[in-house]
């Protein structure tokens, strides 16, 4: 019984090795955050200028996809310009392997995924999403 609590123990430390791993780090590297915790990723095909893309999948819940619907009304009635996607290819992804990897686990993550001047996050707030749209 003993074994089984260390090996229990063992895998919960290990659960939260990964998702602080997951959180902090790509690849050895620290990430660079923005101030309102999204992250660099390759460019986005279809994004240009100041547009922010909400990018919900097909398959997403409908809380995700009513989620992604008020940040994009919201982001609208301030003036920001808004593209939708249920789906999203970066430009240049292959070439470096830390800005796919960052990619690929954001665009795994909760939805929807919202995109701003090159960097990503996964289900971020209407705030969040302000303050990193106004940093630049």
């Amino acid at each position: 019984m003993g074994g089984l609590i260390k090996i229990i123990l063992f895998l919960v430390a290990l659960g939260y090795g990964a998702q602080y791993v997951k959180d902090h780090y790509i690849d050895g590297e620290a990430e660079a955050k923005g101030p309102g915790g999204f992250v660099p990723v390759p460019s986005a095909q279809g994004l240009e200028g100041d547009a922010v893309m909400i990018v919900t999948a097909p398959t997403a819940t409908e809380f995700a996809a009513a989620r992604g619907d008020a940040i994009a009304k919201a982001l609208s009635e301030k003036g920001i310009p808004v593209l939708r996607a249920q789906q999203v290819k970066f430009a240049g992804a292959s070439g470096d392997s830390v800005s796919s990897a960052r990619a690929l686990l954001i665009m795994s993550g909760e939805q929807p995924v919202v995109l701003v001047r090159g960097k990503a996050k996964a289900n971020p707030t209407l705030d969040e999403v302000l303050l990193e749209f106004r940093a630049h």
